[in-house]
């Protein structure tokens, strides 16, 4: 049995994903802004775009269904606490290619903030559920990250505003359930 957990916090822990949500899609436009074609291109296509170490959201609904709570909020805490590490990268590359955009540069850095808030909060949420936070490897970030050319910076940071947007729709989706099931 579960310890009891506080609908608050499933609630304070959905609107900060729910924010993020939004903040994403604004970091991704923003991005696309400042790299030039083919990013600030119509039509771009993120066809099988991946990246070592980031991980993917994708999972089939059967499969998501199928997972316990454990396993969902699991995943996402060893996500996003691999995204802290990549947001960072990607601040960096961009404050080197872009150091003018300055509202690209306030977004990723708020994004970073952020997103170190809903790991505290999954950990948080997890704790409360008596479930064991997952152990997360220290350094994700692939070798050679940082002597990568400025067009592998672009692709990476893409692939990172990307990645983390599918993320945070999967997490909205997560809680949403996770609040169903916490109703009163």
């Amino acid at each position: 049995m579960s310890a009891p957990l506080s609908v608050t916090s499933i609630s304070q822990t959905y609107s900060l994903a729910v924010l993020l949500r939004t903040n994403t899609a604004q970091l991704l436009t923003t991005y696309h802004k400042y790299q030039g074609s083919p990013f600030s291109d119509r039509g771009l296509s993120d066809h099988g775009l991946q990246l070592t170490g980031l991980p993917v959201a994708a999972a089939s609904f059967c499969a998501w269904r199928q997972q316990s709570v454990e396993e969902r909020l699991g995943e996402n805490f060893k996500a996003y606490s691999a995204y802290i590490e990549f947001l960072r990268l990607v601040t960096d590359d961009q404050t080197a290619l872009n150091p003018t955009a300055l509202d690209l540069l306030k977004l990723l850095r708020k994004t970073h903030s952020r997103i170190r808030m809903l790991v505290g909060k999954l950990a948080g949420l997890m704790t409360g559920l008596g479930l064991t936070i997952p152990e997360v490897a220290v350094d994700r970030l692939p070798a050679g990250s940082l002597s990568a050319s400025d067009w592998e910076r672009k692709i990476r940071g893409y692939a990172v505003c990307l990645g983390l947007t599918n993320w945070l729709e999967r997490t909205v989706r997560d809680l949403t359930f996770l609040k169903k099931k916490h109703r009163q």
